[in-house]
């Protein structure tokens, strides 16, 4: 995300097809050690630390770390048909450690404990009622869905956007500091922006 171009607004992750949003990592790799966490480490947190609001349309069903990546992101979409599952227990794993740790600042202990020491597989209905997605759609409507949700925040005052989303964050990891909340408040005040919106 380092080459971000500085106008962007929104991120929509999405995948190319609709099997399967991200099915994790391929366990030969893993048991033979050629494939590390590490990577993929870097790519969700980026993902959650993104300057911009992300959204993760999951258009497919999403497995292992694919669940960590729609997680990652601050807002997801679903398609109606899904199946989501961490079967890392079932398969002898421990997942990696700050990936347990996004899911539980995600979803809480209980979701998480089910998600990861359960191993439970969760139908898109099941997301919903659970508050993982916001929004389900049919396989035909998701991506238009999606992308009015990103034309919409898009579509914001982007300073507000940015600096709310950077409390919120900061709240979400337990480093809240109320003189920095306020700076970001006032500068938001004191812009052009605010200016443009109340005209």
């Amino acid at each position: 995300l380092k080459g971000l171009d500085e106008k962007t607004r929104v991120l929509l992750i999405y995948a190319q097809g609709d099997r399967t949003f991200c099915a994790g990592a391929d366990l030969s790799q893993i048991s033979s050690g050629e494939l590390s966490g590490d990577r993929f480490q870097q790519v969700t947190n980026a993902i959650a630390d993104a300057g911009v609001p992300t959204i993760a349309l999951i258009n497919g069903d999403v497995f292992g770390g694919g669940v960590e990546l729609a997680m990652s992101c601050d807002f997801r979409i679903a398609a109606d048909d899904i199946v989501m599952r961490i079967p890392a227990a079932a398969l002898g794993l421990c997942y990696p450690p700050e990936g347990i740790f996004r899911l539980v600042q995600r979803l809480g202990i209980q979701l998480a404990k089910r998600v990861l020491v359960g191993a439970e597989a969760f139908s898109a209905d099941r997301m919903l009622a659970l508050g993982m997605v916001e929004a389900l759609y049919s396989r035909d409507e998701a991506l238009s869905a999606a992308e009015a949700r990103a034309r919409a925040i898009a579509d914001l005052a982007p300073m507000a956007v940015r600096n709310m989303l950077k409390i919120i964050r900061r709240v979400e990891q337990g480093g809240f500091h109320l003189a920095e909340a306020q700076r970001l408040a006032h500068a938001c005040a004191e812009s052009d922006d605010f200016r443009d919106g109340v005209q």
